[in-house]
């Protein structure tokens, strides 16, 4: 549309029809959250530090596995009697 202001006023139709807007910043607000008691946020984080740290020795003993069969494979060619 020649002419047409580049601003619109909120919710005003376009060509495509009603504008959808997204909900409220009150409605998503911190303040607006269900509330969790102190102890089951401490267990939480207990919990996410053991999973971390279960990651962690996956991860290292995945890479020990690697090392460890390529230092068998370099064995087994060199050792071709």
């Amino acid at each position: 549309m020649p002419g047409a202001s580049i601003y619109q006023k909120r919710g005003a139709k376009t060509e495509e029809g009603p504008r959808r807007t997204s909900p409220s910043a009150w409605a998503l607000s911190p303040g607006r959250q269900k509330k969790v008691s102190p102890l089951l946020e401490e267990e939480y984080h207990q919990y996410r530090l053991m999973y971390n740290r279960l990651l962690q020795w996956r991860f290292a003993n995945a890479r020990a596995e690697s090392s460890l069969a390529t230092v068998n494979r370099a064995a087994q060619v060199f050792s071709i009697d």
